[in-house]
């Protein structure tokens, strides 16, 4: 609907130029249509002051100018014509073209905005962070800095959202920034009850970078530091898996 009605303005705007041109035009004609009715006039006024000149010659000069009168009298008819055409013209388009509308409210994106209660704000956080749309995605991180500026300390909320920043921010393979917002949740929550999950993440994401030797260490800090977290059991099979890999040269 927004599309239409900017068509139909331009064409609009397309229309009252080409009146505006014209009229001018029109305009100019008058002008000039004034001067030759002054140049008759003057014609008129010799001629009635030369009392030299035969009738003969005053009849043909008479005619004459008889006949310039006819013809301006006939510009001066089209010209008005024009001028009323145009008006209603420019009138009509005017009328067939509606009122500037507000966008609809279903065509309008709505923002998603945080919730006012914890709980509510992590989940949303977290579903938004987890979608499969870009869009949703995008709001799911804008979310989640205005979450943790609101609850940056907040064990169950923060933890939460840092964890799953993190995991979005590792699928789009920004590792140095999916581990900072890991290991913040180790420092901020050093015994929290997702400290062992972020230690566990940091390992698998210098794994997915090629740094074997620092996922080995976190792996292995995993097991000496949670000895009862679900990762244990995964992170001592990491562990063998990466001693069983010859060291990968340096370049």
């Amino acid at each position: 609907m927004q599309a239409d009605i900017k068509v139909l303005r331009a064409q609009l705007d397309a229309v009252k130029t080409g009146i505006d041109e014209d009229r001018e035009a029109l305009r100019t004609a008058i002008v000039r249509a004034e001067k030759k009715t002054l140049e008759v006039q003057e014609a008129l006024d010799a001629l009635n002051s030369s009392a030299r000149r035969t009738d003969a010659d005053l009849g043909i000069q008479l005619d004459a100018i008889q006949k310039t009168v006819q013809q301006l009298t006939g510009s001066f008819e089209e010209i008005n014509f024009k001028m009323d055409r145009l008006e209603k013209s420019e009138k009509a388009a005017l009328a067939a073209t509606p009122p500037p509308q507000a966008p609809d409210a279903a065509e309008m994106p709505e923002k998603v905005t945080l919730p006012s209660d914890k709980k509510g704000a992590t989940e949303l956080v977290v579903k938004l962070l987890n979608s499969k749309d870009s869009k949703q995605r995008d709001d799911g991180k804008r979310l989640a800095a205005d979450l943790l500026n609101k609850w940056p300390k907040d064990e169950g909320t923060a933890d939460a959202a840092r964890l799953a920043l993190g995991d979005r921010l590792a699928e789009e393979k920004q590792y140095k920034n999916a581990i900072v917002e890991y290991k913040k949740v180790l420092d901020i929550f050093p015994k929290g009850a997702r400290a062992d999950v972020a230690m566990f993440k940091i390992a698998q994401t210098f794994a997915s970078m090629g740094f074997a030797p620092d996922a080995k260490v976190f792996y292995e800090e995993l097991v000496r530091r949670f000895p009862k977290s679900s990762h244990v059991k995964e992170a001592k099979a990491k562990i063998a898996d990466l001693d069983k890999k010859p060291p990968a040269k340096k370049k």
